[in-house]
């Protein structure tokens, strides 16, 4: 079993978290503006001038629209909390699938960096894997740009791209805290829930795979140099100080 530093879906869960409050806090929000316009109405009712039922009508037509977006505000949170809750079932699952590995290699999960969270790393005798979930659902093709459609459809923001420029940053500070000249880090997408066919090239350099083939992905490379225990260790001991950076670990 691999050697496991970090619990998978920390991040996501928190995000969770932070969602639920800020669903919980714009829906008090709402119901106090809808309780002070209520009770002004209602006082102006016992009063009999015109004016009284001119200004309850305006107040009515005024809270509307501010009202309607407060609600719509509130729907958006609670949806994209339970996206959240769905990515940390993913990435739970994905990890516990990556504990498959021998005592060779060491997983870690969820690593916060500066420059944002990583799912998971995976460091052995094969070589480095930064390893993102995605937990979409449906049919994953390469849309021949080297980015990828969601059921025949573009995603909303430049998926492989974004990861490729991120894991680039991240490795440029992983070398100036090792002290290493160069190494490669591997990128993947993995979908446990997806049906993946983009072949490998077809997504630049971020290979696409379902959760059954990662395993045998990481066991079966071939580097020109496997990595031997104590760089493997110094490679994990890295990570750990790279996410002591965002103070996240």
């Amino acid at each position: 079993m691999a050697q496991t530093l970090g619990t998978a879906g920390r991040f996501t869960t928190n995000e969770t978290l932070r969602k639920a409050r800020q669903s919980i806090s714009a829906s008090l929000i709402v119901m106090a503006g809808i309780g002070l316009a209520a009770g002004f109405v209602f006082s102006l009712a016992f009063n009999k001038s015109p004016w009284s039922l001119i200004i309850s009508l305006l107040i009515i037509a005024c809270g509307y629209f501010p009202f309607k977006y407060s609600i719509k505000q509130i729907e958006e949170m609670e949806q994209s909390k339970l996206n959240y809750r769905k990515g940390t079932a993913g990435e739970a699952f994905i990890g516990s699938v990556l504990e498959r590995l021998s005592d060779e290699y060491y997983v870690i999960n969820d690593l916060s960096t500066p420059y944002g969270n990583l799912d998971h790393v995976v460091i052995g005798p094969t070589g480095i894997f930064v390893i993102d979930t995605k937990n979409w659902r449906g049919v994953v093709r390469a849309d021949g740009k080297g980015e990828l459609l969601l059921n025949g459809k573009p995603t909303d923001k430049p998926e492989t791209g974004n990861f490729q420029a991120r894991i680039m940053e991240i490795r440029k500070r992983f070398l100036s805290l090792c002290t290493l000249d160069d190494i490669y880090f591997q990128a993947v997408f993995v979908f446990p829930v997806a049906y993946v066919e983009a072949p490998w090239g077809s997504t630049r350099y971020v290979n696409c795979m379902t959760d059954e083939r990662i395993v045998d992905y990481i066991e079966n490379q071939r580097p020109k140099a496997k990595l031997n225990s104590s760089f493997i260790e110094k490679c994990a001991h890295g990570f750990k100080a790279l996410a002591s950076l965002d103070k996240g670990f």
